[in-house]
C-alpha cells in the first residue's frame, strides 16, 4: 500500500515511481524476511 485516498496515474512495467521519504523502510533498514530481496535504491542528481 502506497497510501490511502491517493490517486495515481496508470502505470506500466518499466515505469519508475519515486518515493522520496521512506523513513525506516528504506534500503539500509531492509531485511531478507520471507526470502524477498531488498528493493533497489537509486540516487538521482
Amino acid at each position: 500500500t502506497l497510501g490511502y485516498d491517493r490517486l495515481m496515474p496508470a502505470t506500466q512495467e518499466g515505469d519508475i515511481i519515486l518515493i522520496s521519504t521512506a523513513g525506516a523502510y528504506g534500503y539500509v533498514m531492509s531485511s531478507h524476511y520471507n526470502q524477498r530481496p531488498p528493493a533497489e535504491q537509486f540516487l538521482l542528481t
